[in-house]
């Protein structure tokens, strides 16, 4: 059997190179390069996450015994939900971090165990869905967790909203977690930390490896890892900070591979490694009531 990943420059000749280079001038660069000349798009020079390795600061999770309990069922393998995670202690807390916004929204998921962050998945929506439907996602994959209390970090853009509702992007996840009966802690680590500042920390969580050791589920996190991968730093006003030039530019399923989701990230590790203050309710009304 001879297997091939081909390129669109491998039938130039019968495609016809004029349509090459109008498609490389007419499509969003990551769409041309992974899906016209088959590219496995995964790291900029430049990276936000410059001592990030996948070699070692991820890990291929194991097989659950609910997902090997019938040999081969393929539509329990299909199944979407947190029973394949084998490393996630399903009596124990779960943390969030978010991004929001009006055309994406993010949402990951870790766990704190002994000294180890495992961050276990990603989620994200596009419009036309907004912050509760990501929220409701992690709900149906979480639905069989038995220890329902998480912990969900935020920063101050948090607190923003959308001018089509009186209520704050936090306040929106946190009433939907708790309708679907889950107990919500929340961290407020206040004004987002300074580009540079973060920049060092995650250099040296990743280079010396301080407690607690992260870990990252290179299955359920691809989305989160690809866009770690392609997040660049640039020069701005007041020092270094994330390249976000190509936010609001290009479809949005090729957008949530800019910073979104490493944004997401940031706020969980941030938030699991101490920083903000711990809350256990805000003052707003339930949207359900």
């Amino acid at each position: 059997m001879y297997y091939h990943e081909a390129s669109v420059l491998d039938n130039a000749h019968v495609f016809g190179i004029d349509k090459v280079i109008n498609m490389s001038r007419t499509m969003p660069d990551l769409v041309f390069r992974t899906s016209m000349l088959n590219e496995d798009v995964n790291f900029v020079e430049g990276g936000w996450y410059i001592d990030f390795d996948e070699d070692v600061h991820t890990y291929t999770p194991q097989l659950s015994s609910w997902t090997l309990e019938r040999g081969f069922d393929a539509s329990r393998i299909a199944e979407q939900s947190s029973r394949h995670d084998a490393e996630i202690d399903r009596d124990a807390r779960l943390e969030i971090g978010m991004d929001y916004g009006a055309r994406i929204n993010c949402l990951v998921v870790g766990q704190l165990y002994d000294d180890v962050l495992r961050v276990d998945k990603d989620f994200h929506v596009i419009t036309p869905e907004v912050t509760v439907d990501v929220v409701r996602k992690f709900i149906e994959y979480y639905a069989s967790h038995r220890m329902k209390q998480v912990r969900i970090h935020h920063d101050h853009t948090a607190l923003q909203g959308r001018g089509t509702s009186r209520f704050r992007f936090i306040e929106i996840a946190v009433d939907a977690l708790r309708a679907a009966g889950w107990e919500v802690i929340i961290n407020d680590l206040g004004r987002t930390a300074n580009p540079a500042e973060r920049y060092e920390f995650f250099s040296r969580l990743f280079r010396e490896r301080i407690n607690p050791q992260l870990t990252i589920n290179i299955q359920g996190c691809e989305h989160l890892i690809t866009s770690m991968r392609l997040c660049q730093v640039k020069e701005g006003k007041t020092g270094i900070e994330k390249n976000k030039g190509g936010e609001g530019k290009g479809p949005p399923d090729e957008e949530v591979m800019q910073p979104h989701l490493s944004d997401a990230f940031d706020t969980l590790v941030l938030g699991c490694m101490g920083y903000g203050q711990q809350v256990s309710s805000l003052p707003f009304a339930s949207l359900y009531v």
